[in-house]
Parts: C-alpha cells; structure tokens; sequence
C-alpha cells in the first residue's frame, strides 16, 4: 500500500511541476492604474509582530511563449561562467554585461536584448529603483522589487513601459514556444522534486511503522547510503551533460544538488527497501524462538511550542533463538504491533517468518505464536 501512496505522490509531484513550469500559476489578483491592467502580488515578512511586505510583483500579460530572467550578476554566475558550466550570451553592452546575468536561450530574447538599446537602458533603470529581478512565466512577465512599491504609480507606469516594447518584439517571435533547454529544464525540475516527495512519504512509512522490518537495519541504511552517494553524484552529472552550454545550466545544476542531496539519503534508502521487499522471490525461513519477555515503553510527543503532547506506546519482545536463517543472526530485541503483542505470551514459543531479500537483506514478513 506505502509504495503504491509513493508512486502516486512521486507521480503527481512530477505533473504539478512540470505544468506549473509550463503555466502561469502565480498567486495573482489584478489592478488598474490609469486604464493599464497588471497583476500585483505580495510576499510578507513578520517584523515585531507585524506583517510587512517584504517583495512587490508587478505582472504584465504579453502573447508570448518567452522565457528568460534577468537578475544582477552574482559571484556564482561570475564563477560558473569562468569554469565553462554556463554560457550566457553577451548583448554587445559592457556596461550591462558587466551588472547583469541573462538567464535565457530563447532566440528571440536575444535578438530583443542585442538590438534594443533602450529596452537595456530600461531595464538598468528599474534595477536602479529597486528592481530585483525582470522574468517571464511564458504568459506574463513579472517585475520582482524589494519592499511594497505597489504604492508607487511612477515604478507601474515604468514596467508598463518596459513590458510593451519587449512584448512587441517577442510576440513577433511567437512561433519559438520553447527555447532549446527549457524542455530538459521542466524535465529535471519535476524529476528531482518527484524524488523528493518519494523520501518525504518515505519518512513518514518509516515514522509510523508500528514493527521492525529488517533483521540487521544497519545493512540496509549501508547500502541504501551507497546506492544514495551513488546515485546523486551519477544524476547531477547528468543534468550537467544535458545543461551544458545553456546560461541556466549551474543554476539548475546547484538546485538539483541541493535537492537531491537533501533527499537522496533518505530516499535511496526507501527506495531500496522497496526494491529488496517487492521483488523478493525467495522462500521464507521458519525460525522458531522463545519470548522472553514482552513490554511496552512510553512516549509523549511535543508540539512545535515545546509544549507536551499525547502519549503513544510502542511494543517490545526480547527473544532467544538457536537458529540462524542462512547463517544470520536474529537481534534479540524487536518492535512488534500491538496486535501480535496482545497474542503473544512470556514463556511461550513463536514462529519468526524471514525472507532473504532481493538484495540480500533479510526481512522479516511474519512472526506467530506456536
């Protein structure tokens, strides 16, 4: 049931990203000023316990499939470009090659950027009044500003002006729907936060397991780590290969790395418990054993606060086997359900069911009273 919820959730992740990278899905209300609509949208910050807008977007609607971001040239984009992972095109402009970084290899964007000295001079003067970022969710294009300028009919009526120059000459270029990496761009996006789900719902299968599943866990989280290492280094190589010679190329490079590598411990893990379980065909090992003693322990969860929560209760057995299933031992203490626990008596004889394991980590699939 647990692999089958992952799919799902692996799966709608994927979907939910990969269309929200193809769509507008901004959270955006419309506004007028002097007869121009635009969309406006807010993010806030809590300062002395009060909500303060901490960044303005500004939207414009353009007909338009372009897709571009232009932002201040960082030390990373600085350091990538100098290594070969990017490759941003240069407008001809010193001044504004030098203070900003053109994230796009939309080919009409470029001829915009190149031909246009006043859509550049534009540009640099928004940035100048607190401009953070000028991008383009392929519909809109949205101007990103520190602090609330909504306020401001002069920062409106300048975005008003810039976007409609830049609409004119990219709804002329229409016919370019995606530039030649935003495809794998969308790809990888929604592929690396499908992993990321997967783990997630992987931790919460692991959190609310009632009973030990693995005879040695330790095995499985030394493989799964392997397999982890593994894979995240294989898989950021990857992007690399499929971004090189794109201007966005360390950008998605360093996101992938951060979210993998955040996930992929943990989800490798999962991932090759499932595999070790699901595909397992061998046959299982009748382990008789001995309970020596049942118990349960206490827990009591805390909330966010620190304040103290309910109690939960896990359930023990301490056990004595003689024999080893394929010449493995069997730890002598295992987390059991609550229902095997009530059937169960101190004394008394049980059958522990242990299967070898796709990849050769015992399990256990089983476990009854004589």
């Amino acid at each position: 049931m647990w692999i089958l919820i992952k799919l799902i959730l692996s799966l709608v992740a994927f979907l939910f990203r990969f269309r929200g990278r193809l769509s507008d899905f901004e959270n955006k209300k419309k506004s007028h000023l002097n007869g121009i609509p635009y969309f406006l949208k807010f993010d806030y910050e809590q300062i002395n316990k009060s909500k303060m807008v901490k960044t303005t977007y500004l939207g414009f609607e353009i007909d338009s499939n372009a897709i571009f971001e232009i932002t201040e040239e960082s030390r990373w984009d600085i350091f990538f470009k100098a290594i070969g992972f990017s490759e941003e095109f240069q407008t001809g402009d010193q001044l504004f090659d030098k203070h900003f970084y053109i994230s796009s290899d939309n080919p009409a964007v470029k001829r915009l950027l190149r031909s246009e000295d006043t859509v550049r001079a534009e540009m640099m003067n928004l940035f100048t009044e607190g401009c953070l970022k000028i991008y383009s969710s392929r519909s809109v294009i949205w101007f990103k500003f520190s602090g609330n300028v909504a306020v401001k009919d002069g920062i409106v009526s300048l975005c008003n002006n810039l976007q409609e120059k830049m609409a004119q000459a990219l709804k002329r270029e229409k016919h370019y729907k995606l530039d030649p990496f935003a495809f794998k761009t969308f790809v990888i996006e929604g592929g690396i936060y499908s992993l990321a789900i997967y783990s997630i719902a992987g931790l919460f299968e692991i959190i609310s397991s009632e009973a030990d599943i693995y005879l040695h866990p330790f095995a499985l989280v030394r493989l799964g780590t392997i397999v982890g290492i593994a894979a995240t280094i294989i898989l950021v190589f990857l992007v690399y290969l499929l971004m090189k010679g794109s201007s966005r190329s360390h950008r998605i490079i360093i996101e992938s790395a951060i979210v993998l590598g955040l996930s992929l411990p943990i989800g490798s893990f999962i991932a090759v418990g499932d595999i070790n379980i699901k595909l397992d065909r061998s046959h299982p090992h009748l382990i008789p054993a001995t309970v020596n003693i049942l118990y349960m322990e206490k827990h009591r969860s805390r909330s966010r606060r620190g304040i103290k929560g309910r109690y939960s209760y896990s359930y023990h057995m301490d056990i004595t086997t003689q024999t080893r299933p394929a010449g493995r031992s069997i730890q002598a203490k295992i987390k059991i359900t609550k229902s095997l626990y009530s059937r169960l008596t101190a004394g008394r004889g049980i059958i522990i069911r242990v299967k070898e394991g796709y990849l050769q980590v015992p399990w256990i699939e089983d476990i009854y009273p004589q």
